[in-house]
């Protein structure tokens, strides 16, 4: 296919534009507009068109790299009046002319566009997105040791090791008492007798 043929079945012929510039274009860029407004502003602000661009890279949209100073130049362009913020309108002028004609591959861009939306605005929710098993990874629930494990646990425990110690027995001389000779009671003084001795009559 020679490059004029290729370009007319991306730009599309006068007539395709002319067509492809009906309600429905409009409308959806008029969507996706609201959706790229993910604060609900009213406004497209430069740290949201940054955060969008690279969304479309983290969902493989894009090959090509996304950052600050590329983000900065296209969101001049976005902003015509320079005012710092884009308006819906200059956002469907711009994407207007920008996207293709063709009705099937601009469609299949708007497809893109509003999951973007969707990847980004998951994100500032604090949520995560569901759109692919590797974005949206299910955590698994910690598995329980089994019992032979859990036994061993509970028994190599400090507190079962203190329960099952045995009990220190005292030292012999601590349970003996100290039994030392006892004095033998002093015997009671001897009693002298007196001799008595009979007279003869």
């Amino acid at each position: 296919m020679s490059w004029a043929a290729r370009a007319a079945a991306f730009y599309g012929s006068p007539t395709t534009r002319s067509k492809s510039r009906g309600p429905e274009r409009q409308n959806a860029l008029t969507e996706v507009f609201r959706l790229f407004d993910v604060d609900d502003s009213g406004f497209i602000e430069i740290t949201e068109l940054l955060k969008l661009g690279k969304a479309r890279r983290a969902l493989g949209q894009k090959r090509s790299s996304w950052d600050d100073s590329k983000n900065a130049k296209f969101f001049e362009h976005l902003d015509t009046n320079e005012d710092g913020l884009v308006s819906q309108k200059e956002f469907i002028r711009l994407f207007n002319e920008k996207l293709a004609y063709d009705p099937e591959e601009f469609q299949r861009i708007i497809a893109e566009f509003k999951l973007t939306a969707q990847y980004v605005r998951s994100h500032m929710a604090g949520e995560m997105p569901s759109l692919s098993p590797s974005l949206s990874p299910s955590p698994s629930p910690p598995r329980e040791p089994p019992s032979s494990q859990r036994r061993q646990r509970v028994s190599s425990s400090p507190t079962a090791t203190s329960r099952s110690a045995p009990a220190v027995t005292p030292n012999k001389a601590e349970r003996t008492p100290s039994t030392k000779p006892r004095r033998p009671a002093p015997s009671p003084p001897a009693t002298k007798g007196k001799m008595i001795v009979g007279t003869a009559e």
